[in-house]
């Protein structure tokens, strides 16, 4: 067995009489404590590897017994004695009546309310389906068929045209369907580009601003 110099920490022999590196004479008493402490650290390992066992063993012990009552439970189906299957409750896809509010897709009105069907989660309560159609006024029956008639128009665009407004960032032909021709146009062109000026003096002498194309201002 190798012990310890209690000099300069070298393992030496347990049968030396002295350390060949310092020269140190290993007395009776070196060897009684290096003995000692090594039989110290043998217990101490073989505890530990005892204690890590035990909790294996405990594990073991533990995945079997609940592996007995998951049996038991499976065991117990057809006999009448089943437990209530509640993974599903709440997630199954039903259908369930829910209001249907049709609104009208340029002024925002409501046009009329019908019941219908859903299909939601059991533990859903349906809220109204919003729909939408074109009401019965004019100004939405006209802005629809310039919808149609210009698809690359957007709702509100057309909406605002129908009721014979204009705003900025419109094209000159969204005006020219809004307001018909001006009295005047003055343009001026720079190498930045085109700028125009139209007045409309039958409409509260209003003036509208054009770059490029696109209304970017207005005086009235």
């Amino acid at each position: 067995m190798l012990i310890q110099c209690p000099e300069c920490r070298q393992q030496i022999s347990e049968q030396a009489t002295s350390c060949p590196k310092c020269g140190r004479p290993v007395s009776h008493e070196d060897r009684e404590r290096a003995r000692a402490g090594a039989e110290k650290t043998r217990k101490a390992t073989t505890g530990c590897g005892i204690g890590c066992l035990a909790f294996v063993l405990l594990i073991i012990i533990m995945a079997a017994i609940g592996g007995h009552h998951a049996d038991e439970h499976t065991s117990l189906k057809g006999t009448g004695n089943t437990y209530p299957d509640t993974s599903n409750v709440g997630t199954r896809l039903v259908t369930k009546q829910s209001e249907v509010v049709v609104f009208c897709a340029y002024c925002g009105n409501k046009i009329r309310s019908m019941p219908g069907t859903v299909e939601v989660l059991e533990s859903v309560t349906p809220q109204p389906r919003r729909e939408y159609a074109i009401c019965s006024r004019r100004q939405c029956q006209k802005a629809a068929k310039l919808r149609a008639k210009h698809p690359d128009w957007s709702t509100d665009t057309c909406y605002t045209i129908a009721q014979r407004k204009v705003q900025i960032g419109m094209t000159k032909d969204q005006v020219l369907a809004a307001w018909g021709k001006p009295q005047d146009i003055n343009r001026t062109v720079t190498p930045f580009g085109t700028s125009e000026q139209w007045c409309y003096g039958d409409i509260g002498g209003t003036y509208l601003y054009f770059d490029d194309g696109v209304m970017t201002s207005f005086q009235d």
